[in-house]
């Protein structure tokens, strides 16, 4: 089963997609956040493509768990993309995977504007890896 991940951002969303097995885990390229109409058609094309039957959605949780306010609008927004795909959607807790990406990314010999370009999908592989090792506990 494929497996979108999504990292909804405000000026980029990462993706990440999964091979069918569920093992595999690549980043795709990032779509420019031109409004949520127009990232869920692009989103919508990509389903379509790799011919996706789940999506995982980053949230970004407090420090104490909670839901605040930029989490709630991110969840309105993956309700919306699941009921527009019909593509079930779980979300999965993204507290410090930017930063984890960041810090990866740190290592890498590219130039900054470079691995600034791949730090979205990045981290919407690291939400795609959390989520599948949840799934196989």
């Amino acid at each position: 089963m494929r497996i979108l991940a999504i990292d909804w951002g405000e000026r980029r969303i990462g993706l990440s997609i999964s091979d069918p097995s569920g093992i595999l885990v690549t980043p795709l390229p990032f779509i420019e956040n031109k409004g949520k109409d127009v990232s869920l058609e692009k989103i919508k094309e990509i389903i379509e493509e790799y011919r996706v039957e789940r999506i995982v959605m980053g949230i970004p949780k407090d420090i104490n768990g909670e839901l605040g306010k930029k989490a709630k609008n991110y969840k309105k927004i993956g309700e919306k993309i699941e009921k527009e795909t019909g593509i079930p959607l779980d979300f999965f807790d993204e507290r410090y995977t930017t930063q984890l990406a960041e810090r990866i990314l740190r290592e890498h010999p590219k130039k900054k504007t470079k691995r600034k370009k791949l730090k979205d999908s990045l981290s919407a592989s690291i939400i795609l890896e959390g989520y599948l090792a949840r799934l196989k506990k």
